[in-house]
Parts: structure tokens; C-alpha cells; sequence
């Protein structure tokens, strides 16, 4: 490399549109900081990257026509005023009040925000949206435009990597299509769980019936061990940086369950209406079953549910009813575990985790559900007594499963029981020699 262009000044050509050009989010960014003043030194220093790779950015840009190069003047440049100290006026003015408030408001609602919704963009954005979106939010809101407050520079780096992250996925073809059929399963969830929580009384309002008095609802298949386990992981400490499954692609608030309700089964009242010529329940009855037949099972159980609140002594109703909450929580339970799937795949280990035990519900006799439910819980840092509850119970179930057996060593490793640890390790080792994570864990266990 030319040792002359460590002493060369980076100049914008003036009348280019980065948007244009074949970059990515770190070559825009040291472009970003090119102005005709900053060496290739302080530029490193600012994008916290190694000189000799803000030297082969520097080099590209110039390649594709952003930038020329500048030799620096004989006379020795002015010295650089020295920077002010904490806490002086200068620094309160770094990040303005309306700025402030944006980054404050961002950081609150980063969990909530799908990558569509963070990046301001809409599902049917292509390519060039996203990537002009990306790049504006990434000049406004990257850290070091914050350097001289650290709550600010933390909440942004924090930003950042969510916004880099959106990026990265909306951006690839096959991730965008991954990621938004997990938009859509998260859902369908949600429809699921508002029918399934929903008491029949609740309908029956909703569709202006007026039901006979009833014996208390029916409980869901699911719902008592999900309430003893999500009461267990909703206790933990959430990090910003691991987001729970984004909501639909939405900036309004998520409506209150009647207002779902009151959606889902708008087009029973629709369809009801049309039949005339039958009582109330006989409608429901018939609208219930087209619906069970055309397999929408959702709908067909807020009408089953309504229709029970009419006729609550009705036999036939009620094993409708069970049968109807039965599948769908087998389905609800295998969109759970999609979740997880690709929740560990993006490393968003705390939310796998809760998607895991919720997944249990259909799939507790389930080795592989039970170990990659520990697995999480451990990654995340998590309530490491259900960690090992859940291994062992695994273990009962599969005690010849190599990567059930490197589990609960795990857990064993975690809670200082190394002698334990290690004989699983050996065990699974002998199982599967070529497990590499079980190497790396001997390994470090022998070190």
C-alpha cells in the first residue's frame, strides 16, 4: 500500500448520490464522516475500525467516484481546540432537546417495533426503500454522533444494532421472506390466544347475544401449565437487545381483546344475518360448522363458544367446543416452536426461550422440546432451576440423546457440580465423537 495515503485527506465529491452506489452500511458510514477536513486516522478512530481497513474503504470510494484525494498543506495545520470537559455547556448542546426525546421515545419502543416498523418503512417496501431508509436513520442516530454523552451513546449503539439488523434482513431476499412469515405466525398467535382466553360469555356479548346462564368456561388444554410457566419466565429481566416477537407491522397501539374479538367474529353476525328464518343459536350452529368444514378453526370456535353460551347444557356442543380448543392449542404449540426455531437462529435467546415453554404445553413428552427449552434458558442467562428441570426431564425421556446428555452438563457446569458435568460430556462425547460443541465444552472444562 502507498505509504503517502496515510498522509492524504478524504474529500466528498460534491453532486454524488450515496444512494446510488454498490455500499454497504459501513462503507456509507466512513463516507458519511468524509469531509474535506478528517484524516484517514481520525475517520478510524470516529468508526472505531482499524486504520488499514478505513484505508481500503477509502479506496473503494474513491474507485466508484465518491471521493478524491487531497494532499495536505506544507504549513502544519492549526492546532485542534481542546475539548470541552464534561458536564459544560457544550456538551448539554451536542444532542439537541427534539433529539433527546426521539432517541428516549425509540429506546422505549424498540421491543415493540417490528423491522418494517423501526426502519419507517412498509411491508411492500423493495429493496431501495429499505436501504435509503436504513442509511438516513444510520446517519442521524449513530452513536458517535453522540460521543460526548455516554446515556445517550449507549442507548443509541443500542439503536443501532437494531437498525443494522433490520436492515440486514429486509434486505435479503430469502431472510425478508423468512422473517415475514414470523410476522405472520406471531399473527395468527395472537388470534389464537384471544380466542382461546376468551370465555363464551365474552363472545356472546360481543355478538349481542343473550345467553342462558352457564356454569364457568371451559378451561383451554393449555392453560394451566401456562400460567405456572409463564409466571416463571416473565419474571426475568428483559434486555433491550433481545426483542419478544414484534408485533403486526403497525404504529398504532395493539387493540384491547374486544376489539379483536369484535374482528374475528364480525363475519359470523355478517353471514348469521343472511340466514334468516332460524333462531339465534340455530344460525351460530350452522355458520359453525361451514366454518369448521372450510378449516377455520378460530372462528369456528368463537362461534361453537357463543353457540354454548345459549345452549350450555348442550353435550354436543361442549365436545365441539374441547375438541376445537384441543387443535387449536396443538397448533398454537407448533407455531410456538417455528418461533423458537427462528428466534435461536437470530440469537434472540431470551425470547426462544419463552417461545420453548410455551411450546411445552402440546410437546412436554417431547426430548427435543424439553433440551432446546434448557438450552435457552442457559444462553439467556435465565432461571437455570427450570433449566434443569427441564434436562432432566429430558434426560428421563432420552438418556441415550447426545445433545440432551451435553444439556443438563451444562446446567451441571452452571451451577459448579463439575464432577457431574463431566461424566454427561464423556458420555455424549462416546455417543458423538464428531459433536463439536461437546469437544469445545470438554475442552474447557480440562483447561
Amino acid at each position: 500500500m502507498d505509504p503517502q495515503v496515510y498522509r492524504k485527506i478524504p474529500k466528498p465529491i460534491p453532486g454524488i448520490n450515496p444512494l446510488g452506489l454498490p455500499l454497504n452500511p459501513q462503507e456509507f458510514f466512513v463516507l458519511s464522516q468524509v469531509d474535506g477536513v478528517s484524516s484517514p486516522e481520525l475517520i478510524s478512530e470516529i468508526a472505531a475500525l482499524p486504520l488499514e481497513k478505513v484505508i481500503a474503504i477509502l479506496q473503494k470510494l474513491e474507485s466508484v467516484g465518491a471521493i478524491e484525494w487531497l494532499h495536505p498543506k506544507a504549513s502544519p495545520p492549526s492546532k485542534p481546540p481542546e475539548p470541552s470537559p464534561p458536564g459544560t455547556p457544550e456538551e448539554s448542546q451536542s444532542l439537541s432537546p427534539q433529539k433527546k426525546q426521539r432517541i428516549d421515545s425509540l429506546y422505549e419502543m424498540l421491543n415493540r417495533l417490528s423491522h418494517y416498523e423501526l426502519l419507517g418503512v412498509s411491508p411492500n417496501a423493495d429493496r431501495s426503500e429499505v436501504r435509503a431508509a436504513y442509511f438516513n436513520l444510520a446517519k442521524e442516530l449513530h452513536p458517535d454522533t453522540a460521543f460526548r454523552n455516554q446515556e445517550y451513546r449507549s442507548k443509541m449503539e443500542i439503536i443501532f444494532r437494531r437498525l443494522t439488523e433490520a436492515y440486514e434482513v429486509l434486505s435479503k431476499k430469502s431472510s425478508r421472506e423468512e422473517y415475514d412469515r414470523y410476522l405472520k405466525q406471531a399473527e395468527r398467535k395472537r388470534a389464537y390466544e384471544e380466542v382461546l382466553s376468551s370465555s363464551e360469555l365474552e363472545i356472546a356479548e360481543i355478538l349481542n347475544l343473550s345467553p342462558s346462564p352457564s356454569p364457568p368456561p371451559l378451561a383451554s388444554m393449555r392453560e394451566q401449565i401456562s400460567k405456572t410457566l409463564r409466571k416463571r419466565i416473565d419474571g426475568s429481566k428483559h434486555s433491550p437487545s433481545m426483542p419478544p416477537p414484534p408485533p403486526p407491522s403497525t404504529m398504532e397501539a395493539a387493540p384491547d381483546r374486544s376489539s379483536v374479538l369484535r374482528q374475528l367474529v364480525q363475519s359470523l353476525i355478517t353471514t348469521s344475518e343472511q340466514l334468516g328464518g332460524l333462531d339465534q343459536a340455530e344460525r351460530l350452529l350452522l355458520q359453525a360448522k361451514r366454518l369448521r368444514a372450510k378449516g377455520e378453526r378460530a372462528k369456528a370456535l368463537a362461534a361453537f363458544r357463543a353457540l354454548l353460551a345459549l345452549r350450555p347444557e348442550d353435550p354436543s356442543i361442549q365436545a365441539e367446543v374441547q375438541a376445537l380448543e384441543h387443535e387449536l392449542g396443538l397448533e398454537l404449540c407448533q407455531i410456538f416452536r417455528e418461533q423458537a426455531i427462528y428466534e435461536e437462529k437470530q440469537e434472540k435467546w431470551e425470547a426462544a426461550a419463552r417461545s420453548w415453554l410455551q411450546a411445552i404445553d402440546a410437546f412436554r413428552d417431547d426430548p427435543q422440546a424439553l433440551w432446546q427449552s434448557a438450552n435457552a434458558l442457559i444462553e439467556a442467562g435465565i432461571e437455570l432451576p427450570l433449566a434443569k428441570e427441564l434436562a432432566e426431564r429430558a434426560f428421563e425421556l432420552a438418556p441415550q440423546d447426545p445433545r440432551v446428555l451435553r444439556t443438563l452438563a451444562r446446567v451441571h457446569l452452571r451451577s459448579g457440580e463439575i464432577s457431574k458435568a463431566e461424566s454427561l460430556l464423556l458420555q455424549a462425547f462416546r455417543l458423538d465423537p464428531s459433536d463439536l460443541l461437546t469437544h469445545q465444552l470438554l475442552h474447557k472444562l480440562r483447561s
